[in-house]
């Protein structure tokens, strides 16, 4: 799963050409009617244009005026980046019109709040620490013992959500509380987990003001927890969610235009393969037992591969598609699924377990051909396909069952013709198997 930058903070835009000019020609006129154009043109970095016309008001000694801008600057929600140099440069601005106590008063404010501020977080550090070490598995042939505890991790991830820490520190315990119910299977409480970091840091959900650097992730495991717990649809709106999220992101329209622009091309490759995940998951929010549900998920498994040919899921969906045909009686499609999954050749790329698991599927779309073969009551080219499944592959999962089948489509034969009052070709293929099994 992807980790996505945040792009709840603004970053610092730079004074263009034109506004550097008059700032050091100290045409303090023409550089405030320059911000007046910025803070039109370019809003995303409002709180800066604001600042420096703070700081432009003061150089032109209107510290009055100054004060305005910079309490606009503190009193933005969430939170500007730049509130703390906007609230010292709102003291200077006092100190300067002789407003001394005033702006004592500001300074010893931040002062204490910083100090705090900074003390809180070295306590959230120390409470990540353990949480992280109780909470993330060692490496695969790590000899580092094991010291899962997800349920120590996910209370010490709670202290920290009572700190009064910085919103980047608050939205990774929240988010390591939703992994942690996830890694419990405690899929009611992970949906809760989930939905508390979404009203801080989805844009999508009212109430929260912010991007967490998470925050598809969460959406994913939100859909995820809600499929294991069995509410289906539910889960189907949330996996569509995701996915509509996701391309709204890629073009950048909003509320993602400002994440979108800060954003790397490896998260927006991170972002596809969330996307193809999701995707995917869908056919598993419909029942398999059923042609009308069969049909929907065979549905949504053709749009999974036409939107993402070589996602790594993307044979398991072509292999699932037969296998839905099968259980919703459609033989005749699960039959031409299976023949044209068993041609195609292996995609190019594949790691070493991406290979080993397309042989297990190719294993069982042999052994699956011979079982829909058996279901359309065509038992010799049943019994010959189970043959070439045992000859093909000594050590198959499926090398026992097909043995047994062969002996089970045999009676059935016998069955049949019985069944046609043919006594005499089902006395004759009863002693062709006892001599068989002899």
């Amino acid at each position: 799963m992807p980790a996505v930058v945040g792009a709840s903070a603004q970053t610092e835009q730079g004074v263009p050409d034109a506004l550097r000019q008059a700032l050091l020609a100290g045409e303090w006129d023409k550089a405030l009617a320059e911000l007046s154009r910025l803070e039109s043109d370019r809003p995303a970095a409002l709180d800066w244009w604001t600042y420096l016309r703070g700081t432009t008001l003061m150089q032109a000694k209107r510290a009055g005026e100054a004060i305005e801008a910079f309490a606009s600057v503190e009193r933005r929600d969430p939170p500007s980046e730049w509130r703390t140099k906007a609230r010292f440069a709102h003291a200077d601005a006092l100190r300067e019109l002789g407003r001394a106590k005033e702006a004592e008063a500001i300074y010893e404010e931040e002062a204490r709040r910083l100090l705090s501020e900074t003390r809180q977080e070295e306590i959230a550090a120390i409470y990540f620490g353990f949480a992280d070490q109780l909470s993330t598995p060692p490496p695969a042939g790590s000899p580092e013992r094991s010291t899962l505890d997800y349920n120590r991790a996910g209370t010490l991830y709670l202290k920290v959500l009572g700190l009064e820490v910085s919103a980047a520190t608050r939205e990774r315990a929240l988010y390591r509380r939703v992994v942690c119910q996830m890694a419990l299977s405690s899929w009611n409480e992970a949906v809760a987990a989930a939905a508390q970091y979404r009203s801080e840091f989805d844009p999508l959900t009212k109430g929260s003001k912010a991007i967490g650097e998470h925050v598809f992730e969460v959406l994913f495991k939100n859909a995820d927890a809600l499929r294991r717990a069995q509410d289906f649809r539910g889960a189907r709106r949330a996996f569509e969610d995701v996915s509509a999220a996701v391309a709204a992101a890629r073009k950048g329209d909003e509320p993602w235009s400002t994440w979108r622009n800060s954003t790397n091309a490896q998260t927006l490759a991170a972002l596809e393969t969330l996307d193809g995940e999701a995707l995917f998951a869908i056919a598993g929010t419909y029942f398999e037992n059923d042609s009308h549900t069969a049909a929907l998920a065979v549905a949504a498994l053709r749009r999974f591969l036409a939107a993402y040919p070589a996602h790594k899921q993307a044979s398991q969906a072509a292999f699932d598609i037969g296998m839905r045909q099968r259980a919703s009686g459609r033989t005749e499609e699960a039959l031409a699924t299976f023949d044209a999954f068993l041609a195609q050749p292996d995609p190019a790329g594949l790691d070493s377990a991406q290979v080993e698991a397309l042989a297990l599927l190719r294993m069982s779309a042999l052994f699956q051909r011979a079982e829909v073969l058996a279901q359309q009551k065509k038992f010799d080219a049943a019994i010959a396909v189970y043959n070439e499944y045992i000859a093909r592959f000594p050590t198959g999962p499926n090398w026992t069952a097909a043995q047994q089948k062969i002996v089970e489509t045999e009676n059935a034969i016998g069955a049949t013709l019985r069944e046609r009052k043919q006594f005499a070709e089902a006395r004759a293929l009863r002693f062709k198997f006892s001599n068989h099994v002899a």
